[in-house]
Parts: structure tokens; C-alpha cells; sequence
């Protein structure tokens, strides 16, 4: 291939390795990607600051756009088919940083409400990469699981998947990791509301990790206050990143979009970004690694109880409470307080957990079930 000119969003991360010897590569801002800025160049790459529309492609001699990121609402495919602009995105590439962030607040949350969280039926709705390490972990540590998952269930019969919302009748522990889709056999924008909350079993805990207009804010906010949801735990809400008043009021845990957001995750989307890339523009030689290094080796007061070892290791109570007190801020503080988890490291490279403790049991389950799936 002859070398190419490719902007990039200065907050895909590990992008100067992932990119290298491609030919010029143009690090900016997320808000100085513009027309003007993608007007000469062949390729764009970006995470979900970057709106992609005709807006911003028109004019220019773009042949390839790629968000890094699973999740592509800012992006407007139908615009770049149209103008003969190929699309990739990252989906399923931090799936295992996805499944070990629900199971963190999962046990945070449980914990928070006095309630037990393995002695639950687990219903995970859309078992695609994120959601089947989901259920599979789930299942090693002893849940039954029931999988809703109508359009697998469609193209996979007799896999044990349900087409059904009724299977979610008796899961008091409900987990979501649906795409956003508008359109098509299956839509899934709004999917979760008052209806299909009422199948739920009274007291159930829902999670979502997934995409936040999946689910109608009014109806998690009336589940709960009337007590059909016992738990509420969110990592995306329809609107964010404002922060409604309501549902920070009934939120069991709140976090500003961090599931997939460690630096294994971005590190993961972006290498799925650029091996689409070397593929359209027939590159020689291979993506590297993006490997992040050793985990962290973690110090502080560990072996006691799990939520209280993972609260020490994650600061995610912390972090839920200090979103709650500046969510006035609307977009500021959850971009402030999303930048300041970026850091993370998923919990299955962490280093110095004491081996005769819960914590250690749990990221032994983790590490089993989550990683290594296709």
C-alpha cells in the first residue's frame, strides 16, 4: 500500500504503536476534528466524543472512518455507505473488561443493599460477547442464568436461548448488554419499560451496562420508588451524560460510563480499529500487541470480605459518591470523572491479592469464565 494520511482522535489510546508505519499520522483533539481538519486525509479514526456524520466527511478524500469504541450512536453509518466510506468499529473487543466491571458492581451493589448476590437466578438480556462472559461467570459462581437473546435465539435453535421476555419472570438479577438498534426485526431503543419491568419478580436488582436508551428512565425511576426493582444499578442511562435528578435519587450505584473503559478495554478497541484498517488499505505486517504491562500490585488493608477488598481495589463507591454530589455539573464533571478512571486496570490483572481470600476466589471464577471466549 502506498502510505496514507490518518487523523486521529488524541484520545484513542495507544494510537502512535497501533497506527505506526502507516504513513502520516495527525494526533487531535476531539474538538478540533472538523471538516477542514479530515479534508486531505484517507483515513479517521475516533472514539465516541467525534460525531460522524455527512457534516463532517463531505468534501473530503476520506476512504476508511473507525471509532474505537463497541457502541457507534455518533456514528452515521448510512452517511459514509453512502459516500462510499468504509465503517469499522470495536465490537466485542473489551467484552472481558465489560463482564468484570458488571461483576465488580454487581457484588458493590448487592453488598450497599444488605442483600446476597449469589443466591440469585441471573437473567442476561442480549448474550452477545459481553453478555454470554456474563452468564458464564454467573454460572461459575453457582446462579442459575437464563439467556434473552431474541435474534440469536433465531438464528441458533435448541441453543438454550430465550426469545422471550416471560423467561425473565423468575430472575430476581437481571443484567443488559443490548446493542443500540432503531430499526430491524429486533429493536432494542426503549426495549426495557414499565411492561417488561412488571414480568420481573418484586425486588429484582437490574444492571445495565450496556446502552443506556435501552431502558426508559421514567420506568427504572417508578420500578423502583414502587419497589419492583429493589436494586438499580447504572453505567449508562438514556440522555447521559446529564444526569437526571430523579434517577440518582433511586440509582443503588452510579458510574459515568466506565465499563469498558479501562486501559486494557481502550487498548482492545483500538487494536480491533487498526487491524480493520490494515485490512482495507492492504498494509503489510500486523497490529502490535498494545500490551499495557503488569497490573497493578495492590496495597492497602486486603482479605476481608469481597465488596470491601474490591471497594479498596476500585474506589468505585468513591467515585459513585463524588458523581452523585457534582451531578449539577451535567457533561463536565462526567467527562472529569470518566478521564479520571481511564487509568484503571481490569481486576484480573491484578497483582498481591492475598491467596486465601474471597477476592482471590472471585478473580479465580473471572479469569476462567471471562477471558478467551470467541
Amino acid at each position: 500500500m502506498s502510505a496514507i494520511t490518518l487523523i486521529c482522535g488524541d484520545r484513542v489510546a495507544g494510537a502512535a504503536e497501533a497506527f505506526a508505519g502507516l504513513g502520516e499520522l495527525r494526533l487531535l483533539a476531539a474538538e478540533r476534528i472538523d471538516a477542514a481538519a479530515v479534508r486531505d486525509a484517507d483515513a479517521l479514526v475516533v472514539r465516541s466524543t467525534t460525531r460522524i456524520d455527512a457534516g463532517l466527511v463531505d468534501g473530503s478524500r476520506l476512504r476508511f472512518v473507525g471509532s474505537a469504541t463497541v457502541g457507534v450512536d455518533h456514528v452515521d453509518r448510512a452517511a459514509l455507505a453512502a459516500r462510499g466510506i468504509a465503517f469499522a468499529a470495536a465490537p466485542g473487543s473489551s467484552a472481558a473488561s465489560v463482564a468484570e466491571f458488571t461483576w465488580t458492581a454487581i457484588v458493590l451493589a448487592a453488598n450497599r443493599l444488605g442483600v446476597p448476590w449469589r443466591d440469585r437466578r441471573l437473567g442476561v438480556v442480549g448474550a452477545g460477547a459481553i453478555g454470554e462472559r456474563v452468564a458464564r461467570a454467573g454460572e461459575g459462581f453457582g446462579l442459575a442464568v437464563r439467556r434473552l437473546d431474541p435474534p440469536r435465539a433465531a438464528r441458533e435453535p435448541g441453543a438454550g436461548l430465550a426469545a422471550d421476555a416471560s423467561a425473565l419472570a423468575d430472575c430476581d438479577l437481571v443484567s443488559l448488554h443490548l446493542p443500540l438498534e432503531n430499526e430491524g426485526d429486533h429493536p432494542t431503543r426503549d426495549l426495557v419499560d414499565a411492561a417488561l419491568l412488571e414480568r420481573l419478580p418484586r425486588g429484582a436488582i437490574l444492571v445495565n451496562t450496556g446502552r443506556g436508551a435501552t431502558a426508559r428512565n421514567a420506568d427504572l425511576v417508578a420500578a423502583r420508588r414502587s419497589g419492583r426493582l429493589g436494586g438499580l444499578v447504572l453505567d449508562v442511562w438514556a440522555g447521559e451524560p446529564d444526569l437526571p435528578a430523579e434517577l440518582a435519587e433511586v440509582a443503588t450505584l452510579l458510574s459515568p460510563h466506565l465499563a469498558g473503559r479501562s486501559v486494557d478495554g481502550l487498548l482492545a478497541n483500538t487494536r480491533a480499529v487498526a487491524e480493520a484498517l490494515r485490512r482495507h488499505f492492504e498494509a503489510r505486517g500486523s497490529t502490535p500487541a498494545l500490551e499495557a504491562g503488569p497490573g497493578p500490585e495492590l496495597d492497602g488493608d486486603l482479605g476481608r470480605a469481597l465488596a470491601s477488598d474490591l471497594e479498596t481495589a476500585t474506589g468505585f463507591l468513591a467515585l459513585d459518591a463524588e458523581f452523585r454530589r457534582r451531578r449539577d455539573e451535567g457533561a463536565r464533571a462526567f467527562r472529569e470523572l470518566r478521564d479520571a478512571f481511564a487509568t484503571r486496570r481490569d481486576p484480573t490483572r491484578w497483582r498481591g491479592v492475598p491467596a486465601a481470600s474471597e477476592l482471590a476466589d472471585f478473580l479465580a471464577v473471572l479469569r476462567a469464565k471471562v477471558g478467551g471466549l470467541s
